[in-house]
């Protein structure tokens, strides 16, 4: 979001989304104002958070 000139914004997110989500609200609480759901989710796999906090980071750089 910062590379599309946002520093604050909002997020939601269903299906794949929701996971992106909420790790995105974790991860960067300092920019995500909101965070909204369609679809919870109550358990993701190591691998699963791995894979999407290291598409994160890539993005970041």
């Amino acid at each position: 979001m910062h590379r599309l000139g946002h520093k604050k914004f909002y997020v939601q997110g269903g299906d794949w989304g929701a996971a992106v989500g909420s790790a995105m609200a974790t991860l960067f609480p300092e920019d995500v104002l909101g965070y909204h759901t369609n679809m919870p989710v109550t358990h993701v796999s190591k691998a699963s958070k791995a894979k999407i906090v290291q598409d994160l980071l890539k993005a970041r750089v």
